[in-house]
């Protein structure tokens, strides 16, 4: 067992370190955020970044998580995986850039150019990035993420500051660093080509296909969500609510980074280890830790946001703060759904995971519309927390079908307990002093319960020089 822990916290430490730096840079970006754009303004970005998400699924098809399962496991044929897909990834992308520029000659929309660019490269992008990662190169695929996230910052600044340019700058900052970083992987892995319709291999393509398109039910209703209390406060509250809650969303970015990196590490461990002996008490006693560790980090964030928007946020922003708590609790309980829904994807019943999701879209969407006209923007967030919790308790239950993951009711209670403390004490204080206690509190409680996995994971990190 300790081997398999060292492996993963490896990985972990694999992506901690190409990722961390730049995610803190992020967060202090978000900061600059507030001086230069507008919430209106701010709340398009999130409209056209949010519909993008949406349509992900509907141009890759997810094929791209089809090609990382495939190739993972492939020993002979990863080429034809990777050409059939990157093929028929251009092939749809192409499809979508002429449907979006039809409708743009209809509805005309504001940076249409960069709209439609930033929809292409992200799609290539996504699926290039999930060959480079199933190669198992996995220091180059951490070092793309570090270069896009650098790029990307480097040309907010500049666009931001220097040129002024607003809105226009983020759209063109995310596609300059897509074409990038496409490069740059096209570059370093040889097996990587370029797209011909002639390329398609329609048995292979029917596998990545027969896997994947389950997927997409599944992948819509996380959109649903995740992102669509952004139409419902378009429409009952305006742009300018839409910006203050996009805002607000951006301040968990360092708790879902933390997950982000776990779990990109944890897809490949459990894949490889699902045929193990002592499976369940290997996924026990990684999911006890990972929950502590991700109850001590809301305790702690939770308050700590108060502090920083209070301190450091323009005037037009700097309520956000008072949304943030659900969205923290919401951002764990997704990241323990995601650990709890490895099974569908090791054991490729990739239908299945439809049925649990689709049920916290529609807790998500009937909590919106219920509270949205009577707490606001409260509701949106609430409504994730609550959607987030419902699938976790699903999950629960359903993933012993793949393992069974021992409970531990009372301490996650406790930690529970804690995390409402702490945002019961940051609202209702009339100052920082009570939230900083709080968030001192929740600091040691991350210490107190994940202080032997931080020790080995320095460890790791260590050893990677």
């Amino acid at each position: 067992m300790m081997g398999r822990e060292t492996a993963l916290l490896r990985r972990i430490g694999i992506y901690a370190v190409a990722n961390f730096g730049s995610k803190v840079m992020s967060y202090v970006t978000v900061l600059l955020y507030s001086y230069y754009i507008q919430a209106k303004e701010l709340g398009y970005y999130d409209l056209v970044n949010t519909t993008v998400s949406a349509l992900m699924p509907l141009i890759l098809l997810q094929v791209n998580d089809g090609a990382y399962r495939y190739i993972l496991e492939a020993k002979e044929d990863r080429q034809k995986y990777i050409r059939t897909g990157m093929s028929f990834v251009a092939l749809t992308a192409s499809v979508a850039s002429v449907l979006f520029a039809c409708l743009n000659i209809v509805y005309k929309f504001k940076y249409a150019l960069w709209i439609l660019l930033f929809l292409v490269t992200t799609a290539v992008y996504t699926f290039v990035l999930d060959v480079v990662r199933a190669l198992g190169d996995n220091k180059f695929y951490a070092g793309i993420g570090v270069v896009n996230t650098f790029v990307i910052l480097f040309l907010e600044l500049f666009g931001l500051v220097v040129l002024k340019r607003g809105v226009e700058v983020l759209l063109a900052s995310h596609s300059v660093a897509n074409i990038l970083c496409i490069a740059l992987m096209a570059c370093k892995e040889r097996a990587l080509c370029l797209p011909r319709i002639s390329a398609i291999d329609g048995c292979i393509l029917k596998k990545l296909l027969v896997y994947s398109v389950p997927l997409i039910p599944n992948v819509v209703c996380w959109w649903i969500v995740n992102f669509s209390d952004r139409y419902l406060i378009l429409h009952y509250l305006g742009l300018t609510a839409n910006g203050i809650y996009s805002m607000a969303n951006k301040f968990p970015s360092i708790l879902i980074a933390v997950t982000g990196v776990f779990f990109t590490a944890w897809q490949e461990t459990a894949i490889k280890e699902y045929s193990s002996q002592n499976r369940d008490a290997f996924f026990s006693g990684i999911f006890y830790r990972y929950s502590m560790l991700l109850f001590g980090l809301a305790a702690f964030l939770i308050p700590a946001t108060r502090i920083v928007a209070s301190l450091f946020l323009s005037r037009e922003y700097m309520e956000t703060w008072k949304y943030t708590g659900f969205l923290y609790m919401g951002s764990v309980f997704s990241a323990l759904c995601s650990f709890l829904g490895v099974g569908y994807q090791i054991s490729k019943e990739t239908a299945r995971a439809f049925f649990s999701t689709v049920g916290a879209a529609a807790v998500n969407f009937l909590v919106n519309i219920a509270l949205i006209r009577r707490i606001g923007i409260h509701a949106a967030s609430l409504s994730t927390f609550v959607a987030y919790f419902f699938l976790f308790v699903y999950r629960m239950g359903d993933s012993r079908r793949y393992f069974c993951i021992s409970p531990h009711y009372g301490k996650w209670l406790a930690m529970l307990g804690l995390c409402g403390a702490s945002l019961a004490i940051t609202f209702v204080s009339g100052n920082l002093a009570a939230p900083a206690i709080a968030a001192a509190l929740g600091a040691a409680s991350v210490l107190c319960f994940s202080r032997g996995m931080i020790k080995r994971t320095v460890k790791s990190i260590r050893g990677l020089s």
